[in-house]
């Protein structure tokens, strides 16, 4: 089966990732409780993520609402944060929609070391694939 979000354009610059990612037409664009409760359980600290939006000062403000490219911007931070030795290091991030009804988005992720920020989307990409499937399945069985 295809992914329900993939990478489809990746571009290593000197200070970020640019990632322009790809929905499939039968992905949602927006996280929701269930969804966002499955990535909780691998990164316990998403919530507490700083966030700029109109709800709150953290992501948890918004994360049972948002869009996927921008769970997917919190998902891959947590990684590099997760894998990083240096602690006094800040990742930052955007994302936005190119063309919310196409499923197309963008990410943007500053980094130490641009090898662990792709490992980190990677990651950020397969974990919510399969959070999307098993919520999927579930939501298919009833």
């Amino acid at each position: 089966m295809a992914p329900f979000v993939s990478a489809d354009k990746i571009v290593v610059k000197a200070d970020r990732l640019v990632c322009t990612l790809q929905l499939s037409p039968s992905c949602p664009r927006s996280s929701w409780p269930a969804l966002m409760e499955a990535l909780a359980t691998k990164h316990p600290l998403l919530p507490q993520h700083a966030c700029k939006n109109r709800a709150g000062q953290t992501f948890a403000a918004v994360m049972n609402r948002t869009s996927l490219v921008h769970v997917v911007e919190h998902v891959a931070i947590d990684w590099q944060v997760q894998e990083n030795s240096c602690s006094d290091a800040v990742f930052v991030g955007n994302s936005q929609w190119i063309d919310k009804q196409a499923g197309t988005g963008r990410v943007e992720l500053s980094f130490v070391d641009d090898v662990a920020a792709l490992r980190a989307l990677k990651n950020a990409l397969k974990e919510l694939n399969e959070a999307l499937e098993s919520c999927d399945k579930l939501r298919n069985s009833n």
